[in-house]
């Protein structure tokens, strides 16, 4: 007998160790989000046989237009199905459901697929391509007089970045931030509050390894390549990966789809389809 319906509290160390298998997150790397952040009308699984077989978050967060209107969405969060499970319809049960339990809540639903196959998934099940970015390695220059960085909390980046992002059409995560805070931190990266001569800006920074990821840098185009060199000084690492928002350019970088959307609110789907690139940023992949 298959059951669909939200998680329970005591379902926490099940939903950790399915992560593990899915993702290959340690305990300690999976808490970053189930001790600070999990609620559990915010995940949904799918049980056989009285086994936890499949998962899907879907965490409450906005997207913020230019105008200052908002559109209530979710975001779907580290859908998996149990290895012994897979090939039996889990993850297309648990999307018609998430359809179900969002009506009425949620205008949206938005995903950052893993890889090119995933995008095709999703897309038989009304996913648009939305979200394009700029990603690749950089190299990045010292910093120079005039260019200063600084680590900031969530919510200091958060306002900074929203200041940032006032005139884009763009996803607003509010509490969600702290979880990329704490995401930099245990990589050994940061939040930073930028300065170039002047010109304000933030960075996202990942590190893993001999790689940092920049995950997010906004700054206006004058101050991009001084921008770059205060990330890649506080986060020291032998690559450099970076990524920028479609509304941006960077030499040597490549333009892929980033993230995917689907609608439930037509009205707020025809504004976004004609927007010029809306951004996604932080996406806890």
């Amino acid at each position: 007998m298959i059951e669909l319906r939200k998680s329970k509290p005591e379902e926490v160390p099940e939903l950790q160790e399915l992560f593990q298998l899915c993702f290959g997150d340690s305990l300690e790397c999976s808490g970053l989000y189930f001790n600070n952040f999990y609620r559990p009308e915010e995940y949904l699984i799918l049980r056989e046989e009285d086994k936890l077989c499949a998962m899907a978050g879907l965490l409450n967060l906005i997207l913020t237009e230019p105008s200052g209107r908002v559109v209530k969405a979710a975001y779907l969060y580290g859908m998996g199905t149990h290895p012994d499970h897979r090939g039996r319809g889990h993850a297309a049960q648990l999307l018609n459901y998430a359809d179900f339990y969002l009506h009425g809540k949620r205008d949206c639903l938005v995903t950052v697929p893993a890889d090119d196959p995933l995008h095709a998934f999703y897309g038989k099940f009304g996913f648009d391509e939305c979200f394009p970015l700029w990603e690749g390695e950089a190299v990045p220059r010292a910093p120079r007089a005039g260019e200063t960085s600084l680590p900031v909390d969530a919510a200091a980046y958060d306002a900074l970045r929203e200041r940032l992002l006032a005139d884009q059409f763009h996803v607003s995560y509010g509490v969600l931030t702290g979880l990329q805070e704490r995401l930099c931190a245990f990589s050994g990266g940061a939040l930073l509050s930028l300065n170039v001569n002047g010109i304000p800006g933030c960075a996202a920074v990942e590190r893993w390894g001999d790689t940092a990821i920049c995950k997010e840098l906004l700054i206006a185009p004058e101050g991009l390549e001084g921008a770059l060199a205060l990330a890649a000084q506080a986060v020291y690492a032998k690559r450099f990966i970076l990524r920028l928002p479609a509304f941006c350019s960077q030499a040597g970088l490549s333009k892929r789809s980033f993230g995917m959307i689907k609608w439930y609110d037509p009205i707020a789907a025809k504004r976004w389809r004609e927007a010029d690139a809306p951004y996604l940023g932080l996406a806890f992949d």
